[in-house]
């Protein structure tokens, strides 16, 4: 079975070259370069431009401190998140949390569930520091809401 594969992958990367000869759309180079990246044994390239050739774009990282949204969070102080949060989930919506659990639970998931409980609450103190919210026992309240 292992002779088959290869040697229909041999006549798939034989069938790319010729077509590649030819003038041909972007689509199908993006497609002959995946076959014969996999034909040569570069798996890992071959999947890559099948993906981008899908629309999924990716890339590889040594670490996953190396992705930018882990490095991104990982760097930022609690202050620069509260005031990231605030401009783009407090101050212009209508609708905002109205316990502390359910504004813990916003701020988590606003920065895509990485943070942990302990950076979750400084941020809820940074927010509190900066004058955004009033935390009365379980209830949150906005001092720049007016009450009519």
């Amino acid at each position: 079975m292992v002779i088959e594969y290869r040697t229909i992958l041999g006549h798939q990367a034989e069938l790319a070259l010729t077509k590649l000869r030819d003038n041909v759309d972007f689509d199908t180079l993006q497609s002959a370069l995946a076959v014969l990246a996999i034909a040569r044994g570069e798996l890992k390239l071959g999947a890559m431009i099948h993906l981008k050739d899908q629309k999924i774009f990716c890339s590889r990282s040594a670490s996953v401190l190396e992705i930018p949204l882990v490095r991104s969070t990982d760097k930022v102080s609690p202050r620069q998140r509260a005031a990231d949060f605030y401009e783009k989930r407090i101050a212009s919506a209508k609708a905002r949390p109205a316990t502390v659990t359910s504004l813990q639970s916003a701020i988590l998931s606003h920065f895509h569930k990485v943070l942990s409980a302990e950076d979750v609450a400084e941020v809820l103190e940074a927010l509190t520091a900066a004058g955004h919210v009033v935390v009365n026992g379980k209830k949150v309240a906005y001092p720049d809401r007016v009450n009519l």
